[in-house]
């Protein structure tokens, strides 16, 4: 069905030679699309479980965030916040937006 994980996320169990545990589901993540300023963004959404607490991510292709930058590794990992828990959030205060290497809000 639409509502299943694209991607599932294991913890190895396994880390003495020898054993035979089964690796635990820790995690899920969607693929999602959208366009913003005339381009296509993929981005996967989901959620990692974290001392048996669930976390919501969002994880964007890693950009160059300045000039001469070099990016060593493929992705960048970000904690997001619910819909749900966005709307019941205080006005006051301050608030925590991520945005993509192009300045562009995800999540």
């Amino acid at each position: 069905t639409s509502n299943q994980p694209n991607y599932y996320i294991y913890l190895r169990a396994n880390v003495n030679k020898g054993e035979e545990f089964r690796d635990i589901n820790i995690g899920a993540m969607w693929v999602k699309k959208k366009t913003e300023n005339g381009n296509e963004l993929t981005y996967m959404v989901g959620h990692m479980n974290i001392n048996f607490v669930s976390v919501p991510v969002v994880i964007l292709k890693a950009k160059p965030r300045f000039e001469n930058d070099t990016v060593k590794y493929l992705y960048d990992i970000y904690k997001s916040t619910p819909r749900e828990q966005q709307n019941k959030q205080p006005q006051q205060g301050y608030t925590v937006e991520y945005q993509d290497a192009d300045g562009n809000r995800v999540g």
